[in-house]
């Protein structure tokens, strides 16, 4: 077996136990980053419900934060694309958003 430890605040995983149940675990860990995604949307925040970020969140299985005029996404990379897509439909849909806007988003994937 294999024992992890996350930090939370620095985004760090150590493992321990046997040197063939660490190397196992690393090799699980280095393709699940593979599958995994990360993104950065500029958006309307201020206008955006936070009821309607959770549920785009919840919908498409994604962790959604703000970070200013951002929405960071991050997930498996399927889920973050769906997110993307849905969170442009909202900001080009005048209707969606209180004092709409039609400009579609700046989407800046890392």
């Amino acid at each position: 077996g294999c024992r992890l430890h996350l930090k939370r605040h620095a985004s760090h995983v150590r493992l321990f136990g046997s040197s063939d149940a660490v190397a196992m675990a690393s090799s699980l860990l280095d393709h699940l980053e593979e599958m995994c995604a990360e993104a950065q949307v500029e958006a309307p925040v201020e206008k955006l419900s936070q009821s309607l970020l959770d549920s785009i969140a919840r919908h498409s299985c994604v962790t959604l934060k703000t970070q200013g005029s951002k929405l960071c996404l991050m997930g498996f990379k399927t889920a973050v694309q769906d997110a993307l897509d849905e969170i442009g439909k909202v900001i080009s849909s005048p209707d969606l958003i209180p004092g709409g806007t039609a400009d579609p988003p700046n989407t800046a994937k890392e």
